[in-house]
């Protein structure tokens, strides 16, 4: 049972399309990637759960999530269909894109479901002292890792485009 629910292979394959392309066969891990994606939102977060006093307002924030993630669901069913009707050479710069592109965009799913999971939570249970501060700094940090990711599927979609129109 927890094979089938072990979301890893999303997350594993995510963080591999963090990386710089030396050329067509080489690359490495994009230290700028890493930063944006994980420790800008960590740092918010952090800074957020030190400033605000109270924790703010939940059922705004959910609707919003929720509305997003049902926006990557649509994006992730889009990307699986573009990639079956693309034919291409196996390693081509195309299909890689692609690849790349879907892996943001399931990873962006699971990060969709997290955040809007935490805010149901968050919803229903009640939060004060220092519990808001660090329910506010996880809110902003996961909000803001979501916001970059999506950000970083529409840059793929567009190498993507880009790519066909050549």
């Amino acid at each position: 049972m927890a094979a089938k629910t072990n979301v890893w292979p999303v997350v594993s394959d995510h963080i591999d399309t963090l990386v710089t392309y030396e050329s067509d066969q080489t690359s490495r891990v994009s230290a700028r990637d890493i930063a944006v994606q994980y420790v800008l939102p960590t740092l918010a977060g952090l800074v957020c759960a030190l400033v605000a006093e109270s924790l703010i307002s939940i059922g705004n924030i959910l609707a919003g999530a929720a509305i997003m993630t049902a926006f990557s669901f649509g994006l992730a069913i889009f990307a699986f269909q573009a990639r079956t009707s693309i034919t291409g050479v196996k390693g081509s710069r195309r299909l890689r894109l692609l690849d790349e592109f879907f892996a943001n965009v399931l990873y962006s799913v699971l990060v969709g479901l997290a955040w809007s999971l935490l805010l149901m939570v968050l919803a229903v249970v009640d939060v004060s002292g220092a519990w808001a501060r660090v329910a506010n700094g996880l809110v902003t940090a996961v909000g803001l890792h979501y916001l970059v990711v999506m950000l970083m599927c529409i840059k793929r979609l567009r190498a993507v485009y880009r790519d066909l129109t050549r």
